[in-house]
């Protein structure tokens, strides 16, 4: 497809065209299946983003537009903009390593002689009488 038509075709969708540009290009569309494709799939694009324009737009778009580029302008905007986006990265590796971390913590107390199983679960029998003595039994 010849770009100074399709530029021509663009043009056509912006506006009027000069009455030599219009014949040329009515005379391209149809001698050119793909420049008529070409046609159709804009248009359709544009109809899309126009219908789509009105409900992207919440109330008050502008003002927290207008709210963030102006905290963003500030030194401690710029930095909160960062620790943002760090902490929005980095939140799931963060409990990846807690939770392995909590794992491995929890292997080496079973399997090492630093705190044995027995003295883990000990209540002595002090304790379990007074259990037995509250007035919930």
């Amino acid at each position: 497809m010849d770009k100074r038509l399709l530029r021509l075709l663009v043009r056509s969708l912006e506006g009027p065209l000069k009455k030599r540009d219009r014949h040329r290009l009515d005379r391209a569309l149809s001698e050119s299946e793909e420049l008529r494709r070409a046609r159709d799939e804009i248009e359709a694009m544009r109809r899309d983003l126009a219908s789509g324009a009105a409900d992207s737009f919440r109330s008050g778009f502008v003002g927290r537009v207008l709210a963030g580029l102006e905290a963003a302008d500030s030194e401690d905007g710029r930095q909160m903009l960062f620790y943002a986006g760090f902490r929005k990265v980095f939140w799931r590796f963060t409990l990846a390593a807690l939770f392995i971390l909590a794992v491995l913590i929890s292997y080496n107390l079973a399997h090492s002689e630093l705190l044995p199983a027995n003295d883990l679960l000990y209540a002595s029998d002090q304790t379990v009488g007074e259990f037995l003595n509250l007035p919930i039994f």
